[in-house]
């Protein structure tokens, strides 16, 4: 039995999904501290994100993620306590799925509909550096998107969407979508599901694409018809 309770709840997804910008949003509530990605991979973690302040787990001596937890968590406020885990974290540290074996942890479930504009965001990111709004803006020119390339990723954000489902299996769950979450909805939502009373929240972060796909994708078309086959075609329905 650990000594240290686990987290109230925990933000479960996959990349480019508007998940900083959710954490963000959580931690400015005053009963709510939300984490960002403690278990980030070693390798091309980059600097800490406003929402990592505290070291991150591969910057400490840990090799227990429940002896880090208890350390994180003995100088934090309130008692709504959370964190991001994305894939990438449970990739690089499985132990930290611990964390949230506990059937009292609440999940999050962020994903997002349009698929295809989530692999975009996942090359634009990579082509520009630009990987958050406070990094920077995006160059908007025209983009190319290789149609083989592009149904690979959308088959591994699948494969990854479907093994978080299952890790979420057994807990309580809301579901929420990067599409609402970027017009507004859900979020007063969402804190009534963590059990707190609901607040304005605020965050940093913006929407970096602001132009549509069809404007962006210079083969929108090609792409398209590489698409209509595959379990991934309506998702260009979804604008987002």
């Amino acid at each position: 039995m650990n000594e240290v309770g686990p987290p109230s709840f925990a933000i479960l997804c996959v990349g480019r999904v508007g998940s900083e910008h959710l954490v963000s949003l959580l931690d400015s509530h005053s009963a709510i501290t939300c984490l960002g990605e403690l278990f980030a991979p070693a390798r091309g973690a980059g600097p800490r994100r406003a929402t990592s302040s505290v070291p991150r787990f591969f910057e400490t001596e840990h090799d227990d993620p429940w002896a880090y937890w208890a350390e994180v968590r003995a100088g934090l406020r309130g008692q709504t306590i959370g964190l991001k885990l994305p894939q990438s974290s449970l990739n690089a540290h499985p132990r930290s799925a611990e964390l949230i074996g506990p059937t009292g942890v609440d999940v999050i479930r962020l994903r997002r509909r349009n698929r295809v504009a989530q692999y975009v965001s996942v090359v634009l990111a990579a082509d520009t550096g630009v990987w958050q709004s406070t990094d920077g803006t995006y160059r908007h020119q025209p983009l190319r998107i290789d149609p083989k390339r592009c149904i690979k990723a959308l088959e591994r954000i699948q494969r990854g969407e479907a093994r978080l489902d299952r890790l979420a299996a057994g807990h309580r769950v809301f579901d929420q979508t990067y599409e609402e979450l970027a017009l507004g909805h859900g979020v007063t939502e969402i804190q009534t599901f963590l059990g707190v009373e609901p607040q304005s929240l605020t965050s940093p972060y913006e929407q970096l694409r602001t132009i549509p796909l069809t404007d962006l994708v210079e083969n929108y078309d090609e792409l398209a018809g590489a698409l209509a086959d595959t379990p991934f075609a309506g998702d260009l329905k979804v604008e987002a």
